[in-house]
């Protein structure tokens, strides 16, 4: 929705917005651009009546909010986003779109980064705040391209199709395909028939690009495909052979044939699969893998993507977007096969999202920090299931706490402020996790300072 406001504002719009609660890095882009923020949905947010409302998909503002209600009794002009970027942006052009459960932003990053280093110049949404790029979105209306994350959550709540359904692409990306948003889809199969549905829609001249060894797509193409398909990973069109265990640096092929190496600072199998079909993606519309693999050497991880927030020592904090296991397995494997054995790895993760809270992934939450010394899990609302008789006959290590506080001091205790090897802590989550990095960043600093005068009064 911050994206789809800058756009608005591009067009010329004057835009405001209201959220329940806005946080970095979305909220700082907004006001950097002079986007206000109104905290909540209150009618006096109306006052001034607009010429239109696009409606984003929260349960906040179902039936029965009284923003909601105003908006229909007063028969204000409404929409939805995907509708409103359809309409006024994409229609006309060449849309690529990213879809799947994970890497959708760092994907879609990619391939805009390429096409920008091949003087493309794409329109593009991003669904976060990229690296090396002005904003997370960019009209263009000069180019013939528009690259856009598409993800299969619901439009709004007048219209529960997916988002991803309203774009219309011609080059889909679909990075992988497992269970999530427990609140609207009550199994994989449903969000399967949602990617065929899509499929249906592709034009005979576009371009699917997917892994080979995903049961579920496998299933979703097999129900119907008349859209060319380009494979990457094990036996596909695009393969690759890594040269460090960490993933910072592989050779990648096409048809078997050696197209270049990438070396870069990103991290992890995941990683160089999304690489993968980025290129694969580019290719379609004429950017050869040589210049795509060259472009890519220097591409950086969006925000909140395995984000660096700061270094005291040999402690680093670290903030990621994960959410879902499979993504939080892949960066502690990645930051494992990066920092060795010797590592003392510390996670702490946002119980806080719809799929958490109904217990989606209460099965496989924990086993997903095998690659962590420790995990603190923050619980700050009541779970529909019983997490501690859940995880009860597991034993991997892990504390569940209330406040972002009693995660900053246990971690501290158990590193004793004497740390010699390598100490890493990464959050994940989706939304502002009380500012827990940066609170424990802002700590780690002060403890370092008040050391420092001791040691000059001694």
């Amino acid at each position: 929705m911050g994206s789809i406001a800058l756009l608005a504002k591009e067009l010329g719009y004057k835009v405001t917005g209201s959220d329940h609660a806005a946080h970095p890095p979305i909220s700082t882009m907004l006001e950097k651009h002079g986007i206000h923020i109104m905290k909540g949905y209150d009618l006096t947010h109306l006052k001034e009546r607009p010429d239109l409302i696009i409606i984003g998909n929260t349960k906040a503002l179902a039936r029965g909010n009284p923003v909601t209600e105003f908006v229909l009794n007063e028969k204000i002009p409404f929409t939805s986003a995907p509708e409103w970027i359809y309409s006024n942006i994409l229609k006309d052009r060449w849309v690529i779109a990213v879809s799947g459960t994970h890497g959708k932003t760092t994907t879609t990053s990619m391939i805009v980064w390429i096409m920008e280093r091949a003087g493309l110049k794409p329109g593009y949404l991003i669904g976060g705040v990229p690296n090396g790029l002005q904003n997370s979105t960019r009209l263009s209306p000069e180019s013939e391209y528009f690259v856009i994350e598409a993800d299969e959550y619901g439009t709004a709540f007048f219209d529960q199709r997916p988002k991803m359904c309203l774009y219309h692409p011609k080059t889909l990306v679909i990075n992988n395909l497992e269970m999530d948003h427990a609140d609207i889809y009550a199994d994989l199969a449903e969000i399967e028939l949602q990617f065929h549905r899509l499929i249906k829609m592709l034009p005979g001249n576009g371009l699917i690009v997917h892994p080979t060894m995903t049961e579920s797509i496998q299933r979703v193409i097999a129900k119907g495909c008349w859209t060319p398909t380009e494979t990457t990973g094990e036996n596909g069109n695009w393969t690759t052979k890594l040269l460090s265990r960490d993933g910072s640096l592989f050779e990648v092929f096409q048809n078997r044939k050696l197209k270049g190496t990438i070396s870069w600072e990103l991290l992890g199998n995941h990683s160089v699969a999304n690489a993968l079909s980025a290129i694969a993606a580019v290719n379609h519309i004429g950017v050869s893998p040589e210049i795509a693999i060259e472009a890519l050497c220097s591409f950086k991880y969006p925000k909140r993507r395995l984000e660096k927030i700061g270094q005291v020592g040999e402690i680093e904090i670290i903030l990621d977007f994960g959410h879902h296991p499979t993504a939080i397995q892949a960066n502690l494997k990645a930051l494992r096969e990066r920092y060795g054995e010797d590592a003392k790895i510390y996670t702490a993760i946002d119980l806080s999202t719809s799929s958490m809270k109904l217990g989606l992934h209460k099965e496989t939450l924990l086993p997903s920090t095998s690659h962590a010394n420790f995990a603190f899990f923050w619980k700050t609302a009541q779970l529909d299931w019983d997490i501690e008789k859940i995880w009860e006959n597991y034993r991997s290590p892990c504390q569940i706490s209330q406040t972002v506080d009693e995660i900053m001091e246990s971690f501290l205790k158990m590193i004793n402020n004497n740390v010699t090897d390598k100490v890493i802590f990464i959050a994940f989550s989706s939304s502002s996790f009380d500012n827990l990095p940066q609170k424990l960043m802002k700590r780690l600093q002060n403890d370092c300072a008040e050391k420092l005068i001791k040691r000059e009064e001694l």
